[in-house]
């Protein structure tokens, strides 16, 4: 029966001490409340940039990606009305060759080869839905022609064709400042 109450005694003592180390995290959770994406975005200037495909504007948000190899992407999204969208994405090797080079090479392709890199070359890449897209992918292939200019974190394309699978080909011009 000593056993018993002795049980019994430390197991109330034990969720005595559970309810009140509770209490204690609620009362600090509500002294300093999270911080909200509002409070993030507050600070941050959202950027715009302009690109036609074959004589169609849009007009979208900037953003740019740093990838855990170091590519450094600068995008630039339309969101129509429903499902219509379009991204144009132009990948360098790192940020630096985005900011710093006049030499650049077309790749072929969507994605920047993994082993032995050109650091002159960048790929480009427009998809979206809709459409003047369907579903397909338009990259840079050869045949791709046309012109990149970057200066003082801006992109200047002009008349730049770009291929799908299908052979499709689109043609764009863009000013995107990231």
């Amino acid at each position: 029966m000593k056993k018993s109450i002795a049980y019994i005694i430390l197991l109330g003592m034990f969720l005595y001490s559970c309810n009140s180390s509770t209490s204690a995290s609620n009362n600090s959770t509500t002294e300093n409340p999270p911080t909200t994406v509002a409070d993030i975005d507050a600070s941050e200037t959202k950027k715009t940039g302009e690109f036609t495909v074959d004589g169609n504007t849009y007009k979208g948000e900037v953003s740019t990606q740093t990838f855990v190899n170091k590519n450094y992407s600068v995008l630039c999204q339309w969101n129509g009305e429903g499902n219509d969208f379009a991204l144009l994405q132009i990948t360098f090797h790192n940020e630096s060759e985005a900011l710093n080079n006049n030499k650049l090479t077309i790749y072929h392709g969507s994605q920047l080869p993994m082993t032995e890199p050109d650091p002159n070359n960048y790929t480009i890449s427009l998809s979206g839905f809709g459409k003047q897209f369907g579903d397909e992918e338009f990259t840079g292939a050869e045949g791709s022609n046309g012109t990149i200019k970057v200066s003082n974190k801006k992109i200047i394309i002009s008349d730049m064709k770009l291929f799908s699978r299908s052979k499709e080909i689109r043609t764009i011009n863009a000013t995107i400042s990231f």
